[in-house]
């Protein structure tokens, strides 16, 4: 089924050109499994999107084809104006504008907070080191664990982890940033920290495309929710048509278990 919902069904070729990510037709398998069912989805530059719907639905796996570590059968992703493939250098030039920020948080373990923040602007961007670390910084700064720069992710909660990570992916400079349930491995205490730093970088104009089970922070900061159920794109649709007037049955028994809770 070609899914093709919302906003998307009415935007023109120009919107589809102009698209910081552009999607068409998106097929993925694992084995026997479908993950990805013909997904087409366009994100604007500057949009807050987020991805939401039940576990197994697809969502993780669209997120990772979107940075090329996933690899679909068939359909294309268009990032930036650099169409996709396994080569590397086009995986090359899109990493150098994307950003990911995991669940799992993804710190070099054997470096310090300090360290994992400047090896990518200093190796893949060839910053001098003092300008790196002075980048390095005010982005740890920003998300308030500048005093814990000398330590190693091991010595930090899991919420200044996450925020370590964020830190690191906005020293490349990102014109998009790819969340995948960033606050999924976190205690719920915690969570609330990480989701501070995101709704503050939310008010900038980098393009953030958020996986997430977190839907008072969907409501709060998306300009678009996408709900994914089995693989497909069900309803793309502001926060409040979604969360006040779903439009599918699957959305509507989506949002009442999520808030029966």
């Amino acid at each position: 089924m070609n899914i093709n919902l919302g906003r998307d069904r009415a935007s023109s070729a120009q919107s589809s050109q102009s698209a910081a990510i552009h999607i068409r037709n998106l097929n993925k398998w694992y084995g026997s499994f479908q993950a990805l069912n013909d997904i087409s989805l366009n994100v604007q530059a500057g949009e807050r999107m987020v991805i939401c719907g039940p576990s197994g639905s697809g969502k993780s796996t669209l997120i990772r084809c979107m940075n090329g570590l996933e690899q679909a059968e068939s359909g294309s992703i268009s990032i930036g104006g650099t169409e996709m493939s396994a080569d590397g250098p086009s995986l090359a030039r899109i990493r150098k504008t994307t950003g990911m920020v995991f669940q799992q948080f993804n710190l070099y373990p054997h470096l310090s907070i300090l360290e994992n923040c400047v090896l990518a602007p200093m190796w893949v961007h060839k910053i001098p080191r003092k300008q790196a670390e002075e980048t390095a910084f005010r982005f740890l700064e920003r998300v308030n664990i500048a005093a814990q720069a000398s330590k190693y992710p091991h010595q930090l909660s899991g919420g200044q982890q996450q925020r370590a990570a964020i830190a690191r992916t906005l020293c490349v400079g990102p014109k998009i940033i790819l969340f995948d349930e960033p606050t999924s491995a976190l205690d719920p205490e915690m969570i609330t920290e990480v989701l501070d730093v995101m709704i503050d970088l939310a008010s900038e104009q980098i393009t953030m495309v958020c996986v997430t089970h977190e839907m008072g922070f969907a409501r709060r900061v998306a300009d678009r929710v996408v709900f994914m159920d089995s693989g497909e794109i069900v309803e793309i649709a502001t926060p409040d048509t979604f969360f006040d007037q779903p439009q599918s049955a699957r959305g509507k028994a989506f949002l009442a278990k999520v808030f029966s809770h």
